[in-house]
């Protein structure tokens, strides 16, 4: 875990590089162990933004700093979901609105989820950065057709967004979150909610 506390203007951002950072020198370092003939390493990174508090805790012998609080969950959260949707770096929306030009990344919204235990919906974005530059390229080229299928499968459209989603497997083959919106598609198509039933918000019920 780290802390990256303040109120300067490039907070959030600092906590935004530091994680494509880590992503990038840990493809290297999977590269010196695929030349080794050893397994690569995956990490997840999730970011959240908001209050705390932090403190020292133990007794004479041993005491150590911890951070206790809601932020500190969701963040904990927000990691867990990136192998579910498989995805590097994942960050809350209270994150992204705090970053200094969101512009300045690639990102792209991955769902809004409700977590257990909680009754406030989050809306999760991936930072696509630390992808390799021939991905990046073709996460470029999708993200407008992403974001407008994902528009109209938040509008119950579910026919029309599946097209899209569709027409950027070809382009965009292999990626996950393509292939569970997909799944969802066909499945809200084949037996659909009753109305005012669904909201586009996806229950989690694990931790």
């Amino acid at each position: 875990m780290a802390l990256f506390p303040g109120k300067h203007p490039y907070t959030t951002d600092n906590a935004v590089v530091a994680a494509i950072g880590m992503i990038q020198s840990l493809q290297l370092l999977n590269q010196y162990r695929k030349t080794h003939e050893q397994f690569p390493i995956y990490i997840g990174i999730g970011i959240h933004t908001g209050p705390l508090t932090l403190g020292t805790i133990g007794f004479e012998e041993r005491i150590e700093s911890t951070v206790i609080g809601d932020t500190v969950n969701v963040a904990s959260r927000v990691e867990s979901l990136t192998k579910q949707y498989a995805i590097n770096i994942g960050i809350t929306e209270s994150t992204y609105q705090c970053l200094n030009n969101p512009d300045d990344y690639l990102i792209r919204e991955i769902d809004t989820v409700q977590v257990k235990g909680k009754a406030q919906s989050l809306t999760i974005y991936s930072i696509l950065d630390a992808e390799p530059e021939a991905r990046k390229v073709q996460f470029r080229a999708t993200l407008d057709d992403y974001h407008q299928a994902l528009s109209l499968y938040k509008q119950r459209q579910w026919q029309e967004a599946v097209d899209i989603f569709n027409h950027i497997d070809t382009l965009l083959p292999g990626d996950r979150m393509i292939e569970i919106y997909q799944e969802r598609c066909h499945s809200l198509l084949e037996k659909p909610p009753l109305e005012g039933t669904w909201t586009g918000v996806t229950r989690l019920t694990k931790k």
